[in-house]
Formats: structure tokens, sequence, C-alpha cells
């Protein structure tokens, strides 16, 4: 009897494997049509344009003037 209980299990993985096969096949194809579908009708919904980044704020030279800039705005700060 237990033997019988074995086959089925394998049987069972067997075809469990089959169909997780034919999915995942599946779904690649899809996938696989889409990217050579979709540029055909690109035309109709056109990507935005990127946007640009704004330019970064120059940086100080070293950490002793970044300490005295923050040191003079803490005292302007401080005076208002």
């Amino acid at each position: 009897m237990g033997g019988f209980m074995i086959i089925q299990g394998v049987y069972l993985a067997i075809f469990g494997i089959c169909i997780v096969f034919t999915f995942l096949s599946l779904i690649a194809a899809i996938v696989s049509l889409s990217a050579k579908m979709i540029p055909r009708f690109n035309h109709l919904l056109p990507d935005d344009a990127p946007k640009t980044k704004a330019p970064a704020a120059p940086r100080p030279a070293d950490a002793d003037e970044a300490v005295a800039i923050a040191i003079a705005v803490a005292h302007q700060r401080s005076k208002a």
C-alpha cells in the first residue's frame, strides 16, 4: 500500500512540474511577443520628454570652509 502512495506522489509531482513549466513557457512567449509588438504602436502613446535635473549646487572646497559658512549663516540668522 505504501509503494502505491509513493507512485501517486511521483505522478502528482511530475504533473505539477509540467503545469508550472507550461505556464512559465506561456508567460515567456507572451512577454516576447509583446516586446516585438509594442514598438509598432509606440507612436500612438509616445513617452514624455525626459526631465532634466537641476544643476548641482557648488560645494565648498574643504570641511573648514563648510564649517565657516555654517557659522556665518547661523550668526546672520541669530541677528534677525
